[in-house]
């Protein structure tokens, strides 16, 4: 009898195991917050990592000190993307996401973009973004050199540092009224770019937002500004005339130096502050009337603008800085 119940219990036990085992299978299967797997989708195979397995996001792989992603040709993200049977939602790209691509078609789900997300990718021609970002990031098109064009989605309010820093070859783009801040290094560098219209929307255009776009030829500053950044138009040798708006304070420091082409600006009845070389080389300037709401001009602003010969200076100044027309 001893031998019998021995010999069953002996039977059971396999039985036992793979119930265990069977139990903990779909923890094992189960994916977590921060793993990754790939999808291919259209022929281009894209690495991603999970944001939250609750949720079922994703978003696109990123390395430290890598690009996430090395693909060629176009790409077009889905929206949803497989890992085994469960299902995910793309919101992100992540840094430094993708490199040698062509052509870029973004999905109306990502919500952000990560800093420099296509920087470098120097044969970039065309990317479709999604409509519901609100930030053109850091740095994301920066040195995407073949970027001719692009359309900002009416969603995004904000054109980050450096967004798209020594896009050369782009020659037009349109800011939608939704944007209120244009910041640091925005467009610098863009040589190719020949006119900009600034919506009224915009508030803020930030230090050498369009520095060195020495092909700028036009520019329309909406009445909504309230302080052109230092350095916003440094080197923008084709610029012939600008209008300041009266809603803007402040001209930056050298906001305007070296437009060496310019020969008329207007500046508008609210500005108190003219900053330090504001206007510094801008040796095509023939006369410039200060309004009276002007109480400062700072050091070197006018310096070598070596064609003034008539300057109205406005009631309200209390100081001249050093050099300021020298």
């Amino acid at each position: 009898m001893i031998k019998k119940l021995h010999k069953r219990a002996s039977a059971s036990l396999p039985t036992l195991l793979w119930l265990m085992l069977l139990a903990l299978l779909p923890a094992q299967l189960s994916a977590a917050d921060g793993d990754t797997f790939e999808y291919a989708y259209e022929g281009k195979t894209v690495k991603y990592t999970v944001i939250s397995e609750a949720d079922k996001t994703v978003k696109t792989f990123e390395e430290e000190g890598y690009y996430g992603n090395y693909l060629s040709g176009d790409l077009i993200l889905p929206e949803k993307v497989l890992n085994g049977s469960t299902e995910y939602t793309l919101i992100e790209l992540g840094r430094s996401a993708f490199y040698g691509l062509k052509s870029v078609v973004i999905p109306n789900s990502v919500t952000y973009i990560g800093y420099g997300a296509f920087a470098g990718c120097n044969g970039l021609e065309s990317a479709v973004l999604s409509n519901s970002l609100t930030s053109i990031g850091e740095y994301i098109f920066s040195n995407c050199t073949k970027l001719t064009s692009i359309s900002i989605p009416e969603s995004v309010i904000e054109i980050a540092e450096g967004a798209f820093y020594n896009c050369s070859g782009l020659t037009s783009i349109d800011i939608p009224n939704s944007v209120t801040t244009i910041g640091r290094d925005a467009f610098s560098g863009c040589s190719g770019l020949t006119s900009i219209d600034i919506p009224n929307s915009v508030t803020t255009i930030g230090r050498d937002a369009f520095s060195d776009c020495s092909k700028l030829t036009k520019v329309t500053i909406g009445n909504s500004v309230a302080e052109i950044g230092s350095y916003a138009f440094y080197g923008c040798s084709g610029l012939t005339s600008i209008d300041i708006p009266n809603s803007v304070a402040e001209i930056g420091s050298g906001a305007f130096s070296d437009c060496t082409g310019l020969t008329k600006v207007t500046i508008g009845n609210s500005v108190t502050v003219i900053g330090s070389s504001a206007f510094l080389n801008c040796s095509g300037l023939t006369s410039v009337d200060i309004p009276n709401s002007v109480t400062t001009i700072g050091s070197e602003a006018f310096r070598n603008c070596t064609g003034l010969t008539k300057v109205t200076i406005g009631d309200s100044v209390t100081e001249i800085g050093s050099r300021a027309f020298y």
